[in-house]
């Protein structure tokens, strides 16, 4: 799956990327990630390059970052060499930070799935040192509050910096402490997963987090999966297929629903996540899947699965495209904070009394960290500059169009061997 993407402007003159956003960053990564132009293996039609910035300074570079990391169901190694460097960095030319560290990759080595551009890490390391793009925004005092607010679903995708707009969410915020903010991502607590009867599915009372470069949610024991087609929690209607990839791995596991994608009919299934006493009802449970498992033709794949080497409910797309996310990051004396509610126009049917649900707690420090947070008062309007163009860049002469009458310059022509 590919990430929710933002644009950010990055060095001087402004180079416009659309980095993908990270809730996970991965062993305490907070930095910006950027791919160079001349990057091996990285994905995304967007790069940077640091010789046109005339902000931009060499730190550093390093070599082999992150090694032999714990993703989901297996253990894989991730290696990423270049140099790490500090930029002007803007987001819609009205939030800046004049000198952000970032990771500016020019090679990339990694099994599985890789965040298109780079990724832009919305989640803070309370407990690190090193300078952190969410924390030097902070500093800025350009933020209201230091809050996040995110809608990331289809409809109306947008961030807000500093400030949570009531146009984005209906009903209370229901704010959760993090329980963790110095691992593999910040979690916390959730009550339970239910299904269709409404009952919760066994062992699914645990720790979760959010993670929006996966397009699934991941539940913490395959027993779950096993319970959730068994006495309604599925639906009245639904008989599964099981499937595993590879066949003799369990970590694998999952189940089909019989579906017709060409005729438009998909299956769907009564999922709820159940945080701080509300229920959570996801609107976005199936994905057709072709041409990944013959054996599965003609059946639709609910995007659960199985993981075991996070010991933590994987929250990804599907519930993140279903609520409305806030996140009071970590200041001075406070902690990190989830807020969730409900979208102010859900992709699924909501009556009142769902959204009129109030939260069974408030979380610690709530009056000092919660309570005072400044309402907005007006949205300021991005502006995009040109993109950056410099004879720098440019090959002398020009090129021959395929298939066009004709010629145009080309970029980047000198490094080709």
């Amino acid at each position: 799956m590919d990430s929710p993407q933002v644009p950010i402007f990055l060095g001087t003159p402004p180079q416009v990327m659309n980095l993908s956003i990270d809730l996970v960053s991965e062993k305490n990564r907070s930095e910006l990630l950027v791919y160079a132009k001349n990057c091996t293996f990285c994905p995304g039609p967007d790069s940077y390059n640091p010789t046109l910035s005339s902000t931009a300074k060499n730190l550093q570079s390093f070599n082999r970052w992150i090694q032999n990391i714990q993703l989901l169901n297996l253990t894989t190694e991730v290696v990423l060499t270049g140099n790490e460097y500090q930029d002007a960095v803007s987001l819609g030319n009205v939030l800046s930070v004049p000198d952000a560290n970032l990771f500016v990759v020019d090679y990339f080595r990694r099994t599985g799935d890789r965040e298109l551009n780079g990724y832009l890490p919305l989640i803070l390391n309370a407990s690190s040192n090193r300078p952190q793009f969410l924390s030097e925004l902070w500093k800025s005092g350009n933020l209201q509050n230091p809050v996040i607010g995110m809608r990331l679903d289809g409809r109306r995708p947008r961030l807000s910096f500093g400030a949570l707009d009531p146009s984005d969410y209906q009903g209370q915020l229901n704010w959760i402490p993090m329980t963790s903010q110095n691992v593999t991502a910040g979690t916390f607590s959730i009550d339970g997963i239910k299904g269709y009867n409404g009952s919760f599915l066994p062992n699914s009372q645990s720790v979760a987090y959010l993670d929006s470069t996966w397009s699934l949610i991941g539940l913490q024991e395959s027993e779950n999966i096993l319970f959730f087609s068994q006495a309604g929690y599925g639906g009245p209607d639904n008989i599964p297929k099981f499937w595993s990839y590879p066949a003799d791995k369990i970590a694998y596991q999952g189940f089909a629903l019989p579906c017709d994608d060409t005729a438009g009919s998909l299956p769907s299934v009564d999922f709820t996540v159940t945080i701080n006493g509300v229920d959570y009802p996801l609107g976005d449970m199936h994905i057709p899947m072709q041409g990944y498992d013959p054996t599965l033709k003609g059946w639709c794949r609910v995007p659960l699965r199985n993981v075991t080497a996070t010991k933590a409910t994987v929250l990804g797309a599907p519930f993140l495209r279903s609520v409305y996310v806030a996140y009071r990051f970590p200041t001075d004396s406070c902690p990190g904070y989830y807020g969730f509610a409900f979208l102010s126009d859900p992709p699924y049917p909501i009556n009142s009394s769902r959204v009129s649900q109030i939260p069974k707690s408030k979380p610690p420090q709530y009056d000092e960290c919660l309570a005072n947070l400044v309402s907005p008062t007006s949205t300021p309007t991005p502006t995009a500059p040109l993109p950056v163009r410099t004879n720098q860049d440019v090959a002398s002469g020009s090129y021959s169009i395929w298939g066009e009458a004709g010629q145009a310059p080309l970029w980047g022509v000198e490094d080709l061997p």
